[in-house]
């Protein structure tokens, strides 16, 4: 994987700049035409607050699908993420019979 130095993006978003658009608007728009790739996040959409919903940052990548593990996390619930999580599926990783078990203490 390649990596880039914050000077060298800095150059990168100079001919979207000169050109009045801001990388991250062009990117953005980029993702809602006809040719947006399918975004798959694995366990939640990066950004989000796992357990309040919250989206601090803006240029949040909505997903169209979420693949959580274990449970579904609270924060893909609640808005604003619920909006920028798309459809969620909970992948079993064996955590049933545990969870069953908190459950269980938590209600007495």
């Amino acid at each position: 994987m390649k990596t880039y130095t914050a000077a060298q993006m800095r150059e990168a978003e100079a001919p979207f700049l000169a050109a009045g658009v801001p990388l991250m608007e062009w990117a953005a728009a980029a993702l809602h035409g006809d040719n947006a790739p399918l975004v798959v996040a694995v366990d939640l959409p990066s950004g989000i607050g796992v357990d309040d919903g919250t989206v601090p940052d803006p240029t949040v990548l909505p997903a169209n699908l979420t693949v959580t593990f274990g449970g579904c996390k609270a924060g893909l619930l609640r808005e604003p993420a619920a909006n920028l999580s798309g459809r969620i599926v909970v992948a079993d990783i064996g955590l049933g019979d545990e969870l069953e078990r908190i459950a269980a203490r938590d209600r007495g």
